[in-house]
């Protein structure tokens, strides 16, 4: 009898090959390539976390962690990405403030 991580792991398989399936199928779409899409749509896989992750600078852990090296997101990791990223956390910060 599998365990319940066992059982967990193998739907969590089944759900990105789904997921990998579908980019897939759209990227290939003449829609997709007629709007510019010259790369398949790729699919970024984040490791589990033990800890729940919760608010900016986690998020930001997150993304150094999972994106900083990864070619997709390279434009959010230049100077203009992170002055993004710091835009978005003073306006969160200021809604949570009142």
């Amino acid at each position: 009898m599998k365990t319940y991580y066992e059982r967990r792991r193998d739907a969590q398989k089944r759900w990105i090959n789904a997921i990998q399936k579908s980019a897939d199928e759209v990227s290939a779409s003449a829609e997709f390539r007629s709007n510019g899409g010259d790369a398949p749509i790729a699919l970024t896989k984040v490791p589990f976390f033990d800890v729940e992750l919760v608010g900016v600078p986690a998020l930001n852990y997150v993304g150094n962690t999972v994106f900083k090296e990864n070619e997709s997101f390279s434009q959010l990791m230049t100077e203009q990405g992170k002055f993004f990223t710091q835009v978005l956390y003073n306006v969160s910060a200021k809604n949570l403030s009142g």
